[in-house]
């Protein structure tokens, strides 16, 4: 069964479910995995490239890009994307699979950073991570992800670690 559920990733669903009284038995044996999803714009094909700032290098890196960039990709806007220049729109993925560890730690009512912790730990890449990835194969900006993902400044909530593309 396919359903939605408004939560700002996959591990809040589980969190969402709990909330609403269902037992963590029943999530832990219905639930096979969870996929959250944002989209963003994807840059048109008229955008430009231009040197990366130290500024733009900067926020990269605070948001646990390890490879410095050379260039930053610009929209610039044509008659194609009615001078937006974004033209379309892409997703930004997180899924957790929920596994044998998962559906204990659901089952044991344990908290959402605790679950997080367990699904990382089998390999689950954050949203996060997903939408850098997206900004450094030129697929969109990192103002359009900032503007639409969330990343969170909490240091529970790791953020994207030594990403690479």
């Amino acid at each position: 069964m396919l359903s939605t559920l408004h939560t700002n990733d996959s591990v809040s669903a589980v969190i969402r479910l709990l909330d609403l009284d269902i037992p963590g038995y029943l999530i832990a044996a219905s639930v096979t995995g969870i996929l959250a999803q944002r989209l963003i714009r994807r840059l048109c094909k008229c955008h430009a490239e231009v040197p990366a700032q130290p500024g733009y290098r900067a926020r990269l890196a605070g948001l646990g890009v390890a490879e410095p960039v050379d260039v930053e990709l610009v929209p610039v806007g044509c008659d194609l994307c009615e001078q937006t220049g974004f033209k379309g729109r892409v997703g930004i993925y997180e899924f957790l699979l929920v596994d044998q560890t998962v559906r204990r730690a659901i089952r044991e009512n344990r908290n959402m950073d605790a679950i997080r912790d367990v699904a990382r730990s089998n390999g689950m890449k954050l949203m996060q991570e997903d939408a850098i990835e997206k900004v450094r194969g030129g697929i969109s900006t990192l103002d359009e992800v900032l503007r639409v993902v969330p990343f969170e400044t909490d240091d529970r909530v790791p953020v994207p670690q030594a990403v690479k593309v």
